[in-house]
């Protein structure tokens, strides 16, 4: 018998909070955020090519490249992962 094991790598509502309260500069709750994901349209394509979050409280707004993004790994990564 093999045994395999999985681990899954989430967000927890706490980690959501510091990286958007660190982004605009003051606490910000879930409470108060608005999440939208958009889908990635390129001009010369007809089909949508990939998808990022976009987050909004007050005038606030940020997406999800300017709190995960990796340029080095070109990806969107988490403390570390």
């Amino acid at each position: 018998m093999k045994t395999v094991t999985k681990e899954y790598h989430v967000l927890e509502k706490k980690d959501l909070e510091r990286v958007l309260s660190e982004q605009f500069d003051r606490e910000v709750t879930l409470a108060e955020v608005e999440c939208t994901l958009q889908h990635c349209m390129p001009a010369d394509e007809e089909a949508p090519n990939g998808a990022y979050l976009e987050f909004s409280a007050d005038e606030d707004t940020c997406d999800s490249f300017d709190l995960f993004w990796d340029d080095d790994k070109s990806g969107h990564f988490f403390d570390g992962v």
